[in-house]
């Protein structure tokens, strides 16, 4: 099981977990029922903010521009070469043996 480094988090991602969760449980408890009296006014920013929000969150975690996309090829060449590697070093060790 992989481990979950929370110190090499930056302050944007948890930024964007924070923003993730408040849409999550603004619109699960607008569904449910639960509205806040808070008036028409804030409730149309509270729509323009989830939106908002949804496009920033898309955007920095969805591959839509070219240097994103460069960078997914360069992990998964990465990722593969490590996987190879590791099968590699286990048959080194299995001929030793």
């Amino acid at each position: 099981m992989k481990r979950i480094n929370l110190r090499g988090i930056t302050l944007s991602t948890w930024s964007r977990l924070v923003l993730l969760f408040s849409i999550v449980a603004y619109l699960v408890s607008y569904a449910l029922g639960f509205r806040i009296p808070v008036g028409e006014l804030i409730d149309e920013a509270s729509k323009l903010l989830i939106a908002l929000g949804t496009c920033w969150l898309a955007w920095k975690n969805l591959s839509i521009t070219d240097e994103a996309q460069a960078a997914d090829e360069r992990m998964r060449d990465y990722k593969e070469s490590s996987y190879l590697m590791e099968i590699d070093d286990m048959g080194a060790d299995e001929d030793e043996h």
